[in-house]
């Protein structure tokens, strides 16, 4: 919209600054409930598939360490148990 150019720039508004202000608000009152729409529906489709799921990063500490990082654990070093 030309709205934040002329606002940024100071500048001559291209077309009148209320009819740029109906456009946005006809633009956010018909694109909104679009996005809603389709939010939810993929919402509902990916609960129904039970494709839902958190990815959680493993954690590896030096005294929890499995196989692959015992190349890099010093031998003087042991893992308390």
């Amino acid at each position: 919209m030309d709205i934040l150019r002329q606002q940024a720039l100071g500048t001559r508004p291209l077309f009148d600054p209320v009819l740029e202000y109906v456009a946005l608000a006809v633009g956010t009152a018909v694109t909104f409930p679009v996005g809603l729409w389709a939010y939810r529906r993929a919402d509902r489709r990916i609960r129904r598939l039970g494709t839902v799921n958190q990815y959680e990063p493993p954690t590896i500490t030096w005294w929890d360490c499995s196989a692959e990082c015992s190349s890099t654990r010093s031998p003087s070093r042991s893992p308390r148990r």
